[in-house]
């Protein structure tokens, strides 16, 4: 398919559930040239990340093309989505919240990675970290947040208005045993909707603009596999038995590990402390480890918690965040390296 028939207007709920379709192969097509270049140590913007920055904000400029009172009620609630999608989903797309937190947890994975698991790098001959100006950088994301906060409240007050009259006119046409369209109410819907991704082009190019082009290659390419990621996850189906082969005796496997990373801690957190808070929700936790400046004696705010079983891993992450742990809430995250 060309840049141009995918990105051409949708006018029915066929044309929009292909587009997805056909949108979500892009992505996995686009993955490995994003991971290529953000493994890469070049300083200049390449051509791949400009590219795909044009490809994001076409998709959101395309579905804002598509809104009208015939297909705006499918935009703003895609059968297509699949039930992992759901939970970021901000009137009909990605939450811009999404976005910031996606560059703060790439920010934040850095310092885990480099102490977690006693990896000691040498400064001395190593590459500049990608995120030393994180304090920088965090402060730009509370600003677009602080905007963004106003926008996004502005936008849910006025779709909850026209909820209100779309379910008035719902009764009213019930009552009479006749349907009644209302397009200056599906107009409405369709502004709010192109409102809504102005806002998430407007955060995709203001993070663009903050970062720098190794930072810009990371964060769009954990973009790129979040995205993707769902639809690959929602896929996935159960072999058939009638290709079930027969079992054959298999070495033992060696348990795997899943980790997170837990911040905001307070001083007097221990490893046996934190592995009990979520040793008491989570059957599957394994021994905690919370690091420590040797110097001083004391935690640095942060540590990592293991499970033998993911769900456990990923459900502690969701559910943990903001949980307390002596007198502090906890800030849960993704840890990218597997153990303790």
């Amino acid at each position: 398919m060309s840049s141009f028939d995918l990105f051409s207007t949708k006018e029915t709920r066929e044309d929009l559930s292909d587009f997805d379709k056909a949108w979500s192969k892009s992505l996995r097509d686009r993955l490995p040239l994003l991971r290529e270049q953000a493994s890469s140590s070049a300083v200049a913007e390449s051509t791949t990340v400009t590219l795909f920055v044009r490809h994001l904000t076409s998709y959101f400029d395309c579905l804002s093309y598509s809104a009208n009172p015939n297909t705006i009620l499918d935009l703003l609630f895609p059968p297509w989505r699949k039930s992992l999608e759901m939970p970021i989903l901000f009137l009909g797309n990605i939450h811009p919240y999404l976005l910031t937190s996606l560059l703060r947890s790439l920010a934040n994975t850095e310092v885990q990675d480099t102490e977690s698991l006693g990896l000691f790098i040498d400064l001395e001959h190593s590459s500049p970290p990608a995120w030393s100006n994180k304090n920088d950088l965090m402060t730009r994301m509370e600003e677009i947040e602080h905007e963004m906060q106003r926008i996004v409240t502005s936008l849910l007050d006025r779709m909850m208005q026209a909820q209100k009259r779309y379910m008035e006119k719902r009764v009213a046409s019930y009552s009479h045993r006749e349907t009644i369209l209302d397009h200056d109410l599906m107009n409405e819907l369709a502004n709010i909707f192109v409102e809504a991704n102005g806002l998430r082009k407007t955060v995709l190019n203001e993070i663009v603009a903050a970062t720098n082009a190794r930072q810009k290659a990371l964060f769009l390419e954990g973009l790129c596999e979040l995205l993707s990621g769902f639809n690959d996850q929602n896929n996935q189906s159960a072999a058939s038995p009638v290709m079930i082969q027969q079992p054959q005796p298999q070495p033992p496997r060696v348990p795997e590990t899943y980790c997170i990373f837990v911040g905001d801690l307070s001083p007097d957190v221990t490893d046996q402390i934190l592995l009990k808070v979520f040793a008491a929700r989570y059957r599957s936790a394994k021994p905690a480890r919370v690091i420590v400046d040797n110097d001083i004696g004391v935690n640095k705010g942060y540590g990592f918690v293991g499970f033998e079983d993911q769900r456990d891993q990923r459900l502690a992450m969701e559910q943990m965040n903001g949980q307390m742990c002596t007198t502090r809430p906890m800030r849960t995250g993704p840890a990218r390296n597997s153990s303790v």
